[in-house]
């Protein structure tokens, strides 16, 4: 059964997907291209941001359906002009955030959402703020809205030619650090998956970076696994850790070398996803036969996924230790004896990880 505020979640973002194509805009005037295309902006150019973006901010404190969109879609729209300059979408993003910034204390869910979609694709310091407005939220679609308005704002922060990063280095590290500030505590399953597909797009950006990107995700599915104890994770967590393993290990798959303290981090990830699995397999919390295949699957795969971090982590740490690939297949089988096998071999690789190259501390 889906949580409750997942189901929240999946309607009100529902409704931003049907909002998201835009149909043709009444005639209310765009920037001129003076503006958008001046490598300086004077006062008077940011006046005319200003009374551009403020009618539409307004709008979208009552809007719903089409209005809503159309509002969005009016704001976003001088970014997706190939000829904005720098300074231009640097001080936009100012001014749109400043104009956002009272619906992120007092408007409807709705218009908070929206707002931080148009953050994302911001990307700029100033849009910051407005995914710090809505990550403590007590709606969970607005909590999902900020995590994915942060990941948009690094994989645009990742992507960016050289000199059109409109992000600072610390106002990275800062959503880095506020992504797994959230994790740590976050309960609903559709914001886990997008908080921690946020935390994967740090894995291209700098060095500093996705070391940060791997110390929090440690921590956070550490928390996460801790609280969750022998009880499952729903299948969208499930699917979210292989993903995030996924991305962690194409990076360990890349040239060149990672400091010893993110390997070991790494590793950290893939012994909690199995720990997670042996301890929903040990507490007999998966049904057997049919009835449980599905979930059994994805406890597969969490489990290999696990693995292969573990293991591209000891190639890289290079210290002359193998750690033996494991065959996780018998928890499909469904029975007592697939069961069993299946936790022998898991408590193999977690025992493993708790000696060298990494010395990780037992989990239980």
């Amino acid at each position: 059964m889906m949580h409750r505020g997942a189901i929240r979640v999946g309607v009100v973002l529902a409704v931003l997907a049907l909002a998201g194509a835009p149909r043709a805009l009444a005639q209310q005037g765009g920037l001129p291209d003076e503006v958008v295309t001046a490598p300086q902006l004077t006062e008077q150019h940011t006046q005319t941001l200003r009374q551009f973006v403020q009618g539409h901010a307004a709008a979208m404190g009552t809007a719903t359906g089409d209005a809503m969109r159309d509002a969005r879609t009016a704001i976003l729209q001088p970014l997706a002009r190939s000829n904005a300059s720098v300074a231009f979408r640097i001080r936009y993003g100012g001014v749109v955030a400043d104009a956002l910034a009272p619906l992120m204390q007092g408007g409807g869910e709705l218009a908070q959402v929206n707002a931080l979609a148009i953050a994302g694709e911001l990307a700029t310091d100033d849009a910051v703020k407005l995914f710090d407005a809505g990550r403590t939220s007590d709606k969970p679609a607005v909590r999902y809205s900020a995590a994915a308005a942060a990941g948009t704002m690094l994989r645009k922060a990742a992507n960016a030619a050289a000199g059109a990063n409109l992000l600072n280095a610390n106002r990275v590290d800062e959503l880095i650090r506020k992504l797994g500030e959230m994790l740590a505590v976050e309960q609903d399953p559709l914001v886990i998956d997008a908080i921690m597909s946020a935390l994967a797009a740090s894995q291209a950006l700098s060095d500093a970076q996705r070391r940060a990107g791997v110390a929090q995700l440690a921590a956070g599915v550490a928390a996460l696994v801790d609280r969750q104890a022998g009880k499952p994770f729903g299948d969208v967590v499930l699917e979210g850790f292989v993903r995030t393993a996924d991305a962690v290990s194409a990076v360990l798959q890349t040239p060149g070398a990672v400091p010893q303290d993110t390997l070991k981090e790494c590793g950290r990830i893939g012994q909690m996803m199995v720990a997670h699995a042996h301890r929903v397999v040990a507490a007999k919390a998966v049904p057997a036969g049919a009835e449980g295949a599905s979930q059994r699957e994805l406890l597969r795969q969490v489990t290999v996924s696990g693995q292969n971090i573990i293991l591209l982590s000891a190639q890289k740490l290079n210290q002359g230790i193998e750690i033996k690939q494991a065959d996780f297949g018998p928890i499909r089988n469904g029975n007592n004896a697939g069961d069993a096998d299946f936790l022998n071999r898991a408590q193999d690789l977690l025992e493993a990880v708790t000696r060298p190259p990494f010395n990780l501390a037992p989990v239980k």
